[in-house]
């Protein structure tokens, strides 16, 4: 073997020796400190935080599952519908809803144990019934592939004139807990908004006693307020959601280097699908011609009291950063247009509304895959979705960031 040989062996080890102890010193250095808390099932979701996502069920002549038994209809006239929830084998609970004629109040049954015998629960009664609408809270065993069964409030509601073919439900359920933060414990609540009964970082949401005032603030405009998918800081340090149980009991939080430190799932960019429509205003707007712009795609309802709640923040949104780049599509679900047109004049809403007076049998629902609202999907400039789902200063700031990465200025 001559000397350049030697030389470049030695230099070959000294090199693989430094890399290994470059990986070794980056991984130490990375290595994220884990912090995890068990969570109990409570109820009124509502009176922590200040919205929901009404699901749509909707109601058919046919059974969603064989073999159920029946109760004694009052009014012989059922309409069937179901809701998935959990991860069960069978997680498909039977909701019926015995249809009163000439504006008589209907009876609504649900299969709370899912033993697929809906005489065994409620004589079908409403709990309230307010100005326009019917509502009743129902207490389901939602089971999950582990073998647990946890109980899960759902509040259900029913209009008395709009949505006739349609049932609507929200969750009513949270987590509530303690996690211990380096040397201080906080109260934190955990937040299953698509109402399905599993708890993922897509679609839920944290809210932790920040202030350490004993409440907990689910306002979506306050600094106690996250999307899971959003890192936080807290005491000069930074943290984010990595894990979370399917059906929610426990729940695992990593320090990180920064608020801008992709959580789980944020990197996962996905384009959006593409739309050509005419709007309200009569004229053509498609995704092609808001290339080079921040996109918020927002589904909403007149009859939909979260949306209303935003509506003066989505308002702001856009009369401020409309001009530096941010558009908002409506996608409205109403049927009635003479209706959705006065609303939209009553309340000076000037972005363009795609809306064609089918609800939700609108086409851009299923390309959308929406079976609630509201729903927005926030697009960067080249039109992929980089958000859902965002809510006051949340969905700001994240506006401002976007409209930051295609260099526009106050």
């Amino acid at each position: 073997m001559n000397l350049d040989a030697s030389k470049k062996i030695i230099a070959g080890g000294i090199v693989l020796v430094l890399l290994l102890l470059g990986i070794t010193v980056w991984y130490s250095c990375t290595e994220a400190e884990e912090y995890t808390a068990t969570l109990t099932m409570e109820s009124d979701a509502m009176g922590v935080v200040n919205y929901y996502y009404p699901r749509r069920l909707v109601l058919t002549d046919a059974a969603p599952e064989s073999g159920l038994v029946l109760p004694d209809f009052k009014y012989g006239k059922p309409r069937f519908s179901s809701l998935l929830l959990g991860s069960a084998t069978d997680s498909v609970f039977a909701v019926v809803l015995d249809e009163a004629p000439n504006g008589q109040e209907s009876r609504l049954y649900v299969d709370k144990n899912n033993n697929e015998d809906l005489t065994d629960d409620d004589d079908g009664s409403w709990l309230a019934t307010k100005g326009t609408f019917s509502m009743k809270e129902v207490l389901l065993e939602a089971g999950y592939r582990s073998g647990d069964s946890v109980p899960y409030p759902v509040v259900f509601y029913r209009y008395h004139t709009k949505l006739p073919g349609s049932l609507m439900a929200y969750r009513n359920g949270y987590r509530k807990g303690r996690i211990a933060l380096n040397d201080t414990t906080y109260k934190v609540a955990l937040f299953d908004d698509d109402c399905d009964g599993l708890f993922d970082l897509d679609e839920s949401a944290l809210v932790i006693d920040i202030n350490q005032d004993g409440s907990l603030d689910g306002q979506t405009d306050s600094g106690e307020y996250f999307p899971t998918l959003s890192p936080f800081a807290l005491d000069d340090r930074f943290y984010r959601v990595s894990d979370i149980s399917p059906s929610g009991e426990r729940i695992t939080l990593v320090a990180t280097d920064s608020l801008t430190a992709d959580a789980p799932g944020s990197h996962r960019r996905e384009a959006a699908p593409a739309f050509k429509a005419q709007t309200l205003g009569g004229n053509f707007i498609e995704s092609e011609q808001l290339r080079d712009k921040v996109v918020l795609i927002d589904f909403w309802a007149t009859w939909c009291k979260p949306w209303e709640e935003e509506r003066e923040r989505l308002k702001g949104l856009y009369n401020r950063f409309n001009r530096r780049g941010l558009e908002i599509v409506g996608m409205n679900l109403d049927y009635d247009l003479a209706h959705l047109k006065q609303y939209i004049r009553e309340h000076a809403i000037t972005w363009p509304q795609i809306a064609d007076g089918t609800g939700w049998d609108m086409e851009y629902v299923r390309v959308f895959n929406i079976d609630a609202v509201p729903r927005n999907f926030l697009l960067d400039s080249s039109g992929m979705v980089r958000f859902k789902n965002l809510h006051g200063k949340n969905l700001e700031a994240k506006v401002y960031d976007l409209l930051m990465e295609i260099g526009s200025e106050e």
